[in-house]
């Protein structure tokens, strides 16, 4: 934007969190946090910073006044690479265009 201070992210350094996978979840895990994907639900369930937790669920689309239908996960996948762990979340809301989240955890 015009205007605007331009922020750029820092690189990714690593090492990679460790990726862990069950029959109903998908866990990250790094030196100081734990993020926890339902494979069912197609949504986060838990993030632990340091031993608090500071994630619950979601993460929701909000379009103000809008009101969306539920949200049904078409797909769940995950890697790695020496440093990052990707988790790709697809689902889409009652046979409307489909969505997909991209989380990338360092």
């Amino acid at each position: 934007m015009i205007g605007e201070e331009n922020r750029v992210l820092p690189e990714v350094k690593g090492p990679a969190p460790t990726v862990t996978e069950d029959s109903q979840s998908i866990a990250v895990q790094g030196a100081d946090f734990r993020i926890v994907f339902s494979k069912r639900a197609g949504l986060l369930t838990e993030g632990v910073f340091r031993g608090r937790k500071v994630l619950e669920g979601g993460p929701f689309l909000n379009l103000g006044s809008v009101v969306l239908p539920p949200w049904w996960p078409t797909s769940i996948r995950h890697s790695a690479t020496a440093n990052e762990a990707v988790i790709n979340l697809a689902g889409v809301y009652m046979a409307r265009r489909g969505e997909t989240e991209r989380v990338k955890a360092e």
